[in-house]
C-alpha cells in the first residue's frame, strides 16, 4: 500500500478532507497545507487577494520539501499543486453524509464560537444570514462533484488516483498505512 509524498485531498464540506489529512500526514510524516487556512486566515473574515493567496499557498508547498499534502477544494492554486501531486485522494462520500456533518460542525463552531485558523468565528448571522453558509453546503456539493471529476481528467499521467465512497474505505485506508509504517519502524535496521 503507497500513499505518495505529493497528495492532494479532494471532497465537499464534511467528507471529513481535514481530518483525513491531518491523520494520513502523521501516519507517513507529511506536512499538511489546509486551503481554507490561507483563504479564510484574515480577521473578519477579509479574503486574501488570489496573489496573496496563490503565493502563501506556494511557499507553504514549497517549505514542505517536495512531501506534502493539500487538502481542501480551492481552485485558484489547482494548475499549481495538481501539477506537481503525485496522487490524488477524493473523499466522494454522499451528500446523506456530508451535509448533516457540516450543517452540525457549523452550527457547534458557532454555539461554541470556535476559533478557526486562529482568527475568525462563525457567528449565527453566517449560518442562517443572507448569505447562509447552510445554504452554500447545499449549492456546493453537486458543483464539488463536477470540480473534481473535472480536475481528475486534468491530473498529470501516473498520478495515483484514490476514491472513496464511504466511511468505511477511509478508516481501512488510514488503518492499512498505519500497519505498513507500524511494521517499517520495527524493522531492523542494517
Amino acid at each position: 500500500m503507497r500513499a505518495g509524498t505529493r497528495i492532494i485531498v479532494y471532497g465537499p464540506g464534511g467528507s471529513g478532507k481535514t481530518t483525513f489529512a491531518n491523520a494520513l500526514g502523521s501516519i507517513i510524516g507529511l506536512a499538511v497545507v489546509e486551503l481554507d487556512a490561507f483563504l479564510h486566515g484574515k480577521p473578519n473574515w477579509a479574503r486574501s487577494t488570489r496573489a496573496e493567496y496563490r503565493a502563501a499557498v506556494e511557499a507553504a508547498i514549497e517549505q514542505a520539501n517536495g512531501r506534502w499534502i493539500v487538502e481542501g477544494n480551492d481552485t485558484g492554486n489547482d494548475d499549481y499543486a495538481l501539477g506537481r501531486a503525485d496522487t490524488i485522494i477524493w473523499l466522494r462520500l454522499p451528500f446523506r453524509v456530508t451535509y448533516p456533518r457540516f450543517a452540525w460542525r457549523s452550527i457547534r463552531q458557532a454555539y461554541t464560537k470556535e476559533l478557526l485558523w486562529g482568527v475568525n468565528r462563525l457567528s449565527w448571522k453566517s449560518i442562517y444570514g443572507r448569505q447562509s453558509l447552510l445554504a452554500w453546503g447545499l449549492y456546493d456539493w453537486r458543483r464539488n462533484r463536477e470540480r473534481t471529476r473535472e480536475r481528475l481528467r486534468r491530473r498529470t499521467p501516473g498520478t495515483r488516483v484514490h476514491i472513496f465512497r464511504t466511511q468505511v474505505e477511509i478508516d481501512r485506508y488510514l488503518a492499512g498505512l498505519r500497519e505498513v509504517s507500524q511494521q517499517a519502524a520495527e524493522r531492523p535496521r542494517c
